[in-house]
């Protein structure tokens, strides 16, 4: 069944493998995963040729929030997703719980986004159908089998399953994000005071206004290289020049989520991490996990490095 669903969607892909160094700085790794609308970045031993880890928005972000004691503080985190303005609020793909998986396979493909909300007959959210659920339709052997609703598949999903986590516009994005990173979820559904959708917002919007668009300090980004994020993700053979910060506490316990302790301490925030004119362009494009609107729209304007940083920590 997936022969006739996925040949008239395929093209020749020409782009080119988008790879980083481990010395690369970690500034550099979140601009290409943006720029190139990639989740997955892998990190090539120069020596060697071999792929040591995979650097993703997820891994980075996680990063980001555990030293955020140690790291600038943006004035941004303070403020709602409705001051932000950002994430993707039209044209938003959902699903119902009577549609077919082919039907689901359909949209991802056509609209190429991550995860469809199932919303029920008023548009108020009750579940979530994501490319990662595909995934185990193999791992069960259940692929032939794709004329089952969406709420019959997701009766048989397992622990992994990330849950379906959501926020409203008056939320600071601190609060967002510290949602994320605990739930370990891709994405949070933006709902209204009825639980009804009305956007997405994504790791990759969530990097893109916290590095990418805001103006202040680079210093502390330019020295992080991609080894520091990694070693977290795989053993490194290597060599990679001390972190300029202290890990964390494994006895420090997280602040409580959603609290205004998890928002930091703003007498300490900052104008932000990066260059303004940075990452201007579509916010949540990602084609793995940012894109939940039906704009077809491939144009994204290159995302500019600011002058004077270095490719190495």
């Amino acid at each position: 069944m997936f022969t006739f669903l996925f040949p008239p969607f395929l093209k020749d892909d020409d782009r080119p493998f988008i790879n980083i160094n481990p010395e690369a700085s970690l500034y550099e790794a979140i601009r290409l995963l943006i720029h190139h609308k990639i989740h997955r970045l892998p990190v090539i031993d120069p020596a060697t040729g071999n792929v040591l880890y995979i650097i993703t928005h997820k891994r980075i972000l996680k990063f980001l929030y555990l030293y955020i004691n140690e790291l600038p503080k943006p004035l941004v985190l303070q403020k709602t997703l409705a001051e932000l303005g950002i994430g993707t609020y039209t044209n938003i793909v959902t699903a119902s719980p009577d549609t077919l998986i082919i039907e689901a396979l359909d949209k991802f493909v056509k609209h190429r986004v991550s995860a469809l909300p199932i919303v029920d007959s008023d548009g108020k959210l009750i579940d979530i159908y994501a490319k990662f659920d595909v995934i185990n339709l193999a791992a069960e052997g259940t692929y032939s089998n794709l004329n089952v609703t969406l709420r019959q598949a997701n009766e048989s999903r397992n622990e992994w399953f990330e849950g379906v986590q959501h926020c409203t516009k008056d939320e600071r994005l601190c609060t967002v994000m510290d949602r994320i990173v605990r739930a370990e979820v891709h994405r949070l559904v933006v709902v209204d005071g009825a639980r009804k959708v009305t956007g997405v917002i994504s790791l990759s919007d969530i990097l893109q206004e916290l590095v990418l668009k805001p103006s202040g300090d680079l210093t502390v980004l330019q020295k992080i290289t991609v080894s520091d994020v990694g070693a977290e993700a795989a053993p490194s053979s290597s060599p990679s020049s001390p972190s300029p910060i202290s890990p964390p506490s494994a006895t420090v316990p997280l602040t409580k989520s959603g609290s205004e302790e998890s928002c930091g301490d703003t007498d300490q925030l900052t104008e932000g991490l990066a260059s303004p004119e940075a990452g201007k362009g579509s916010s949540g494009d990602s084609e793995d996990e940012g894109r939940y609107s039906m704009d077809k729209s491939e144009e994204t304007p290159p995302v500019a490095t600011p002058e004077g940083i270095p490719i190495s920590g």
